[in-house]
């Protein structure tokens, strides 16, 4: 849920995807200044109900950090397409 805090951090949840059963999110620490030498945002995956964050990647950019999220997110789709029986597209069927 947006506007969520991360556990004990000062954190809160600005976005958020869902891949099948997995939730990946963009964390903002609107306490650490913005200037290149702190880490302000981070992506983490949360359980289903969104209590527990794992697996942090902290970043100085909100850009890199969505850009984490995408990754992190396509990962997840790779997964879950292996775990379903789903085949990639082939280059023919991307058209």
């Amino acid at each position: 849920m947006t506007g969520q805090r991360v556990g004990n951090t000062n954190y809160v949840v600005i976005s958020e995807i869902h891949v099948d059963e997995a939730t990946l999110v963009i964390g903002h620490n609107k306490s650490l200044p913005e200037n290149g030498l702190t880490t302000p945002y981070a992506t983490w995956e949360a359980n289903k109900e969104m209590t527990d964050f794992y697996w942090g990647h902290y970043f100085k950019d909100l850009y890199s950090a969505e850009r984490d999220l995408v990754s992190r997110g396509a990962s997840k789709v790779q997964f879950y397409d292996r775990l379903h029986g789903i085949k990639p597209p082939s280059k023919r069927d991307t058209r």
